[in-house]
This record gives C-alpha cells, sequence and structure tokens, in this order.
C-alpha cells in the first residue's frame, strides 16, 4: 500500500499537471523546486505548527518555489471542515508572525467542496486530493501570474466534468 505522500504526488502529476488545473503546478514541479513533505502529526496544535514551520522553510529559501504539506498520519482534519478550521487557524497564526503578507495557504481533502457547489460535483477534483493536504504558495509569485482567476476556474470545472470518473475521488 502507497503512502498518502506517494498518492498525493502521483494525484498531483496525474491530475493537477496531466489536466492542467493549476497554472503554479508544472514549473515548481519540473524544476525540483517544490518541497514535499509529510507529517504524522496528530492534533491541531501540531499542525498548525507544522504549517507555521513549513511557512518559515518557504519564506527564507529562494530554492523553494511552494511546498505541498500531506497531514497524512492526522485524524484531526479527516472531515474537510477540520481542515478549513486548521487553514484559518493557520492563517491567523501567520499573521502574527508576519508571514501572511508572503504565505498563501491552500486546502485540499478526499473530501473538498466548494461552497457554492454539490459534493458530487467534478469541478471540486481541483483540490480533492488522496489525503488531506495544505499547499503553500509565495504570494508575490501568485499575483505575478496573469490570469483571470474566474475564466480559469470555469475552464477547470469543464475539464473536470469531462473527465469525472477518474478525477473524483482523488484516487492517484
Amino acid at each position: 500500500m502507497s503512502t498518502p505522500l506517494a498518492r498525493c504526488q502521483a494525484w498531483v502529476h496525474r491530475v493537477v499537471v496531466g489536466l492542467d488545473l493549476c497554472p503554479w503546478a508544472a514549473q515548481p514541479l519540473a524544476t525540483g523546486t517544490a518541497r514535499w513533505r509529510s507529517t504524522q502529526a496528530e492534533d491541531l496544535a501540531e499542525l498548525v505548527a507544522e504549517v507555521l514551520f513549513e511557512s518559515q522553510i518557504l519564506a527564507d529559501s529562494p530554492d523553494i518555489t511552494t511546498t505541498l504539506l500531506v497531514l497524512g498520519g492526522s485524524g484531526a482534519v479527516s472531515e474537510f471542515e477540520d481542515l478549513l478550521e486548521l487553514v484559518d487557524i493557520s492563517d491567523a497564526v501567520l499573521e502574527q508572525h508576519e508571514l501572511a503578507e508572503t504565505v498563501q495557504l491552500v486546502a485540499f481533502h478526499p473530501e473538498f467542496c466548494f461552497a457554492d457547489t454539490a459534493f458530487d460535483d467534478p469541478s471540486n477534483g481541483t483540490n480533492r486530493s488522496p489525503a488531506p493536504m495544505v499547499h503553500l504558495l509565495r504570494r508575490g509569485d501568485v499575483a505575478a501570474l496573469t490570469v483571470d482567476g474566474a475564466a480559469f476556474s470555469e475552464r477547470n470545472a469543464a475539464i473536470l466534468r469531462s473527465h469525472a470518473a477518474t478525477v473524483l475521488g482523488g484516487e492517484g
């Protein structure tokens, strides 16, 4: 059986990069500047500490352009709402440590569901990873891309709806 980290890596390569769902994903993976890390932290406080630790590394390391933190062992984020709580608390902690202007957090979860979307809508597949994960991005890198977010989201929804059988469910 593969690890949560291996399943998430396969999913990112097959779905996110393979279907070109994210304008930020391919280059860091191709150039080796994406940092992958898995944690076995068991509770919310430990997970927030892990996010803060990874945020500081991302902020201080010019050779790392993005970090994918797989929350493989934690029952603390087994529910999607728990992961959203982790991201909200982590955002507040990043603010306290003056990292909020540098690092942006994005949630990925096997049960990911956009607020305005039905649970079984394939468009949720953009963030429906095989294991809970927090993606840390440099805000400056995101801002430098000239992408129409709404148009890109609509494009992704159409792609995912046409690939629903292979995408929804997040398996790698």
